[in-house]
C-alpha cells in the first residue's frame, strides 16, 4: 500500500511546491526591493525570478517523473511553447556569438536581463502551460497577479502625496518598489487585463463584495499608471482596454457599448487621478502635446531609432546573430546621430521592443518574437470564441497587446517579463491538452535537482552583490573599496563594481599619500574595461590614470582602445587631445 500511495503523495507534494512559488513570485517580485541595496531594485528581482523559476522548474520535473504509468501532458506539442523555445533558441545563438558573452549570459546589473533571466522565463512558460490547465490553479494564480499590484499601487501613492518611509538619494521621479515610473506603467499595464477579467466574473457570480474589491483594484491600477505620467504605459493601457473590452463578446455583438466602456473606465480613472494629486494627474496627457517638440524626448528616441536600424546592416552576420542580449550600451556608441546629440549619456536600450530585440539577436530574433505574439494572438482569438474561457483569452490578448504597444516606447523589465511568461503559460493553457503515454524517465528529475542545487547560489548572487555594494555607502573610501572588491567577485560580469573599487582606492592614494592604495586602482580599473571590453569609458579611465602618472604612451594604448569603442564622444576625444598634448603630437 505505501506504494501505491507514494507517487500520488509525490505528485501533490509537487505541484504545491509549484503553485506556491509561482503565488508567491507574483507577489514577492514586483513588491520587493532592498532600500539598503546600491541599485536596490533589479538585482533582487533578477535573483528572486531566477531562483524562483529553478525551484518551479525542479518541481515539474518532479511531478513528471511520477506520472510513469499514468498519461502524461506533452506542453512540448502546444505552438505557443514551441515558439517560445524557439525564441529560447534564437537568443541562445545570439549569446553565444555576443560581443559581450558573459554580459549576454548573466545581464547586466541595473536590467538582468541576459539569457538566465529567458532561460527562467522558458521554464515558466512550460511548467505554467501544464500547471494552469486545472482551471482552480489558472484563477488562483489571476487573482495573486491582480492582488500582486496592490503593494506597487499603494506605495506609490504614498510617494506622491510625499509619505515615502525611505528616503531616496538617487530615484528621480517617483517608481514605487519598481524603481522607475515606466517600470511601474509597464508592468500595471499587463496586470490591468486581469483586473477587467475579475470584476466581470465576479459580476457574473453576484459577488458584490468580491466585485467592490476587484473594481476598486483595477481603478486603482489605471489611476496609477496615469500619474505615473510616461506616455508608453498610457498608450498601452488605453489599447489593453479597448482590446478587452471589443474581444470579450462575440464579434456579432461587438457596438458602441463596449468601447464607450473601455473610455469611461479610463475618464473615472483619470478623474481618481485628478482627486489625488489636483492637476498633477492630467501631466501624463499633457506630454502628448509636447511630442516632437526640441525639448522632448521623442527627439532622442527618433534618433536613437534610426541608428538602431542601420548599426546591425553594417555588418552582415550581426545583422542574422545580432549583437547579444545586454550589449546595446554598446552598440549604440556607434550611432553617430545618437552620440552627438545626448553627449551626456549612455543609451542601454533603444526604446523600443522590436529594435531592441533587432540589435540584440538580429533576424532570427525579430523573427522568433513575432512569432511567438502571432501564435499566442491567434490562438487566443480562436479561444474567445469557445463557451468556456473566452473572456480570460481576452483578457490575456488585451495583456500581450497593451504590452506590444507601451514597449515600442520603452523596454522590458524583470518584472514585466516575468508576468508576460505567466501570460504565455495562461495562453498555452488554454488549448487542448496533448497527451502522451509511457513511462515518463526519472533521470531528469535527478539531473534537474542537482543543477538546481548547483544553481541556487549563483543566480542569487546580483543580490549578494547589491547588498554588499550597498553596504559600503557612508564606509571611509578604503573600507568601501574593499567591500566593493567583494561584491565584485560574487558578479564576475558586473563592470560598475572594480570601477567604483578602483575609483575609490584613488580616492584613498590621494588623500591619504598611500602608495599601496595607488597601487590598487589600475588593476581594478582594468579589470572594469576587461569586463566591458567593447564601451569606451572604462579605457577612457585607465587613459586618465597613467596620463596622471606620466606614462604618456601607456596612456596613448588606452586612449586608442577608448576611441576604437566610443568614435563620437566628446569626452573620449578630449582626453585623447590631452594625450597628444603630452606626447607633442599635432593630432
Amino acid at each position: 500500500m505505501a506504494g501505491v500511495l507514494h507517487l500520488p503523495v509525490q505528485r501533490g507534494l509537487a505541484l504545491r511546491v509549484a503553485e506556491a512559488t509561482w503565488l508567491l513570485l507574483l507577489v514577492a517580485v514586483p513588491a520587493a526591493f532592498n532600500p539598503f541595496g546600491e541599485l536596490a531594485f533589479e538585482p533582487l528581482k533578477t535573483s528572486l525570478v531566477r531562483v524562483g523559476g529553478v525551484v518551479i522548474a525542479v518541481a515539474w520535473l518532479a511531478r513528471r517523473s511520477s506520472q510513469r504509468a499514468a498519461v502524461a501532458t506533452d506542453v512540448s506539442a502546444h505552438p505557443i511553447v514551441r515558439s517560445g523555445l524557439l525564441l529560447l533558441a534564437a537568443v541562445t545563438l545570439s549569446t553565444a556569438f555576443s560581443i559581450e558573452p558573459a554580459l549576454s549570459f548573466f545581464g547586466s546589473f541595473d536590467r538582468g536581463l541576459g539569457w538566465l533571466n529567458l532561460a527562467a522565463g522558458g521554464a515558466f512558460l512550460i511548467c505554467g502551460a501544464d500547471l494552469f490547465a486545472d482551471e482552480s490553479r489558472r484563477e488562483r494564480a489571476i487573482s495573486m497577479l491582480v492582488a500582486g499590484a496592490v503593494v506597487p499601487c499603494a506605495y506609490f501613492l504614498l510617494q506622491r502625496i510625499d509619505l515615502d518611509p525611505v528616503t531616496w538619494t538617487t530615484l528621480g521621479a517617483p517608481g514605487s518598489s519598481l524603481g522607475s515610473p515606466t517600470f511601474l506603467g509597464g508592468y500595471l499595464v499587463l496586470v490591468a487585463p486581469f483586473a477587467a477579467y475579475r470584476v466581470i466574473t465576479a459580476a457574473s457570480r453576484h459577488a458584490p463584495a468580491a466585485y467592490g474589491a476587484w473594481l476598486a483594484v483595477l481603478l486603482v491600477v489605471c489611476a496609477v499608471t496615469l500619474l505615473a505620467t510616461i506616455r508608453g504605459p498610457i498608450l498601452g493601457l488605453g489599447a489593453a482596454l479597448l482590446t478587452f473590452a471589443v474581444v470579450a463578446r462575440p464579434r456579432r455583438q461587438i457596438g458602441h457599448l463596449e468601447v464607450a466602456a473601455a473610455l469611461g473606465l479610463m475618464v473615472v480613472a483619470l478623474a481618481l487621478a485628478i482627486a489625488v494629486t489636483g492637476t498633477g494627474g492630467t501631466i501624463g496627457l499633457q506630454r502628448f502635446l509636447t511630442i516632437a517638440r526640441p525639448s522632448d524626448s521623442s527627439v532622442e528616441r527618433l534618433t536613437v531609432w534610426r541608428d538602431a536600424v542601420g548599426l546591425p546592416l553594417a555588418d552582415l552576420p550581426r545583422a542574422v546573430v545580432g549583437f547579444g542580449p545586454e550589449t546595446q550600451r554598446a552598440v549604440l556608441e556607434r550611432g553617430e546621430a545618437t552620440v552627438r546629440l545626448t553627449q551626456n549619456q549612455e543609451w542601454d536600450r533603444a526604446h523600443n521592443l522590436l529594435l531592441d530585440t533587432w540589435l540584440a539577436g538580429g533576424l532570427l530574433g525579430v523573427t522568433a518574437l513575432i512569432g511567438v505574439l502571432v501564435v499566442t494572438a491567434h490562438s487566443m482569438l480562436r479561444a474567445t470564441q469557445q463557451r468556456t474561457g473566452g473572456l480570460l483569452a481576452a483578457a490575456i490578448l488585451a495583456a500581450l497587446v497593451g504590452h506590444v504597444v507601451e514597449a515600442m516606447f520603452a523596454f522590458e523589465t524583470v518584472a514585466s517579463t516575468m508576468v508576460l511568461w505567466l501570460v504565455l503559460g495562461l495562453a498555452a493553457s488554454l488549448a487542448p491538452r496533448f497527451v502522451e503515454r509511457g513511462t515518463v524517465r526519472r533521470w531528469p528529475v535527478s539531473a534537474g535537482l542537482c543543477a538546481g542545487v548547483l544553481l541556487v547560489p549563483l543566480l542569487a548572487t546580483p543580490a549578494i552583490a547589491d547588498a554588499l555594494y550597498g553596504a559600503a555607502r557612508g564606509k571611509t573610501y578604503a573600507v568601501a573599496a574593499q567591500t566593493e572588491e567583494v561584491a565584485a567577485a560574487w558578479t564576475p560580469w558586473v563592470e560598475e563594481l572594480p570601477r567604483m573599487a578602483g575609483l575609490d582606492w584613488q580616492q584613498v592614494a590621494v588623500r591619504n599619500n598611500d602608495a599601496a592604495a595607488g597601487a590598487r586602482v589600475e588593476p581594478d580599473l582594468l579589470e572594469a574595461a576587461r569586463r566591458a571590453p567593447a564601451t569606451p569609458l572604462p579605457w577612457l579611465r585607465l587613459s586618465r590614470l597613467r596620463l596622471t602618472r606620466g606614462d604618456t604612451q601607456g596612456a596613448e594604448v588606452y586612449c586608442q582602445r577608448a576611441l576604437a569603442n566610443g568614435p563620437f564622444r566628446a569626452s573620449v576625444w578630449d582626453a585623447c587631445a590631452d594625450v597628444a598634448a603630452a606626447l607633442g603630437s599635432p593630432d
